[in-house]
């Protein structure tokens, strides 16, 4: 969507699922006649060390692994569950922003889709590592939801 909407952007994908990988390649192939650069990464673990953005967007796995038998059957039988369920967030979280920090150039921003029960404390743990700012979004549902932080 954001390379359709911004033809002249440069866009990495990323994904630690090969499986979930592929399914966007596939689809950027389809959608815009290319493929689009990407790695097959746990984080930024498998990148180039020269590589940085201007902008990260991320859909992290978000979702409780507490909440799994409270979703749809549809959700749990046809997306991987390392897409959605996240054990440890604080951790996942705070190696996530560290290693985005070192990957973004100065004045860049970072787009992220989280759990409303983690947004503030996410918020906490941007500043503590010296982000410029962290703004929280909410969701059609009122829930926060988006964050947008700011180095």
């Amino acid at each position: 969507s954001l390379k359709k909407e911004n033809p002249n952007w440069n866009i990495t994908l990323s994904d630690k699922s090969e499986e979930s990988l592929n399914t966007a390649l596939e689809n950027s192939k389809i959608i815009l006649g290319e493929e689009l650069i990407h790695f097959h990464s746990d984080l930024f673990n498998s990148f180039p060390p020269e590589i940085s953005f201007d902008i990260i967007v991320s859909n992290p796995p978000y979702i409780p692994i507490e909440e799994k038998d409270s979703l749809m059957k549809d959700v749990i039988d046809f997306e991987p569950h390392e897409a959605l369920f996240l054990e440890d967030p604080s951790n996942f979280f705070n190696l996530f922003l560290i290693q985005a920090k070192q990957r973004l150039k100065p004045g860049g921003k970072i787009y992220l889709e989280v759990h409303s029960e983690w947004a503030k404390k996410i918020q906490e743990i941007s500043k503590d590592l010296l982000f410029n700012s962290c703004t929280i979004k909410k969701d059609y549902s009122e829930k926060d939801r988006m964050l947008r932080i700011e180095l």
